[in-house]
């Protein structure tokens, strides 16, 4: 699935602003964004995450953004 979207105003204004960078590519089989490393559910969720759920899922993200650029680093 590919799709252009950036975060509106109104999601920046709930604290912890979507990571959303507008290149959407989701892995049919992790389902993870290729583009923010998120998860669909994190994706699906998050207008209603509370700030410290997304405060995790912004953890979660950048360690599956580290891990990939390790994975591709060593392969």
């Amino acid at each position: 699935m590919n799709m252009t979207t950036s975060p509106s105003d109104a999601q920046r204004q709930i604290g912890v602003e979507p990571p959303c960078i507008g290149a959407c590519s989701i892995n049919p089989e992790s389902q993870i964004c290729g583009g923010c490393y998120r998860h669909m559910d994190e994706i699906i969720f998050w207008s209603r995450m509370t700030e410290a759920e997304r405060e995790r899922a912004m953890e979660n993200m950048r360690q599956r953004r580290q891990d990939a650029e390790n994975a591709k680093n060593s392969g």
